[in-house]
């Protein structure tokens, strides 16, 4: 992905996160479930949500709807519909939430059918909108942390939430959604991580993974994976390193994890998570430290980069341009949106 281009990503995040936070907890319609603001306009939004969780059908086991932090899965999900210009970048928090704003706690897993929810944003005014599903986690008052985005419609560069959509006297339909819930809940166990006493390995890299076309997804034992390096700042300098000494420690990634298809019937995007103990309650997690390099590409059965010469699927770049960052106590956690093109 082009670096400048993903910047300009980054930064919109940032800011529509801000937004999102603030006019969920700032608006007093504490767990009011019917939720919209039927105003005195006629245009409406309304579209399907499918969720899934890391790819698969989600089940009631794993859905958020709870506003006790002591609960197995705490936090609740709720929509947002928030005004933005063409660019997908929002200009002000949210006009509308479904099932409220505030503090609700969000829909309950009865109200879905099959794994889908159908929503309506109603009587709002002509304008261009986000429309922006969340995952409020309640265990951190960090607002990159509290309020997690797990879907996308449209264009998933276009801010995590995708695409925005302009309404002007009437009604605009179809606007359907993938909602991988474990974006948001591997954000939360990844919290109870940090809090490890083992404070060299409490770190955490989750994201979401969205994929142009899923029938090209590597098979005959090539799969997709993610991996970090310390010591080693891009493809060509790891594959070296390892060719000329395949024990060499720096050649080993020090974050390494597989990621699988997704299995629901038309889904693009898969949440993942690094790949140790992982868990409620203090856990190992990725080790502290500064690092220069995080991808994800194509590999063979062992490992190796299944194309050496070609450059990596996606690579991680701040909003600073810089591939590195730093795990430690004070950020113990990277989350990062991979949007690839699959040869």
């Amino acid at each position: 992905m082009n670096t400048k281009k993903l910047k300009s990503i980054m930064l919109r995040q940032l800011m529509a996160l801000f937004v999102v936070l603030f006019a969920f907890n700032m608006t007093a319609c504490d767990d009011d479930d019917n939720g919209g603001d039927s105003g005195d306009k006629t245009n409406s939004i309304s579209g399907t949500l499918t969720f899934t969780y890391n790819g698969a059908p989600i089940d009631s086991a794993h859905w958020p709807h709870s506003s006790s932090t002591s609960d197995s899965i705490p936090g609740y999900f709720r929509i947002a519909l928030m005004p933005a210009n063409p660019d997908g970048m929002a200009t002000g928090g949210p006009v509308d939430g479904l099932p409220a704003l505030g503090h609700g706690t969000g829909i309950e897993f009865s109200g879905l059918t099959n794994g889908k929810w159908n929503y309506k944003f109603e009587g709002i005014a002509d304008g261009t909108y986000l429309i922006a599903p969340t995952y409020e986690n309640i265990l951190d008052p960090n607002g990159f942390r509290k309020t997690v985005g797990i879907g996308h419609w449209g264009d998933p560069t276009k801010w995590n939430f995708g695409t925005p959509v302009t309404v002007s006297g009437g009604a605009v339909e179809n606007v359907d959604m993938i909602c991988d819930v474990a974006a948001g809940i591997n954000m939360a166990h990844a919290i109870k991580r940090s809090s490890n006493p083992d404070t060299t390995n409490a770190g955490t890299i989750c994201g979401t993974l969205t994929v142009d076309n899923v029938s090209k997804w590597p098979t005959g034992g090539k799969f997709i994976g993610l991996v970090g390096y310390k010591h080693l700042d891009n493809k060509d300098s790891v594959i070296a390193r390892f060719t000329a000494n395949p024990f060499d420690p720096e050649a080993a990634p020090s974050i390494y994890q597989m990621i699988s298809a997704p299995t629901e019937p038309g889904v693009n995007m898969i949440a993942f998570v690094d790949s140790t103990g992982f868990s409620f309650g203090p856990q190992p997690g990725v080790s502290f430290g500064d690092y220069k390099l995080l991808l994800v590409d194509i590999f063979e059965p062992t490992g190796a980069f299944s194309y050496p010469n070609d450059p990596p699927l996606d690579t991680y770049i701040s909003n600073q341009d810089k591939k590195s960052f730093t795990l430690d106590g004070a950020n113990p956690m990277l989350f990062w949106h991979a949007d690839v093109t699959l040869p």
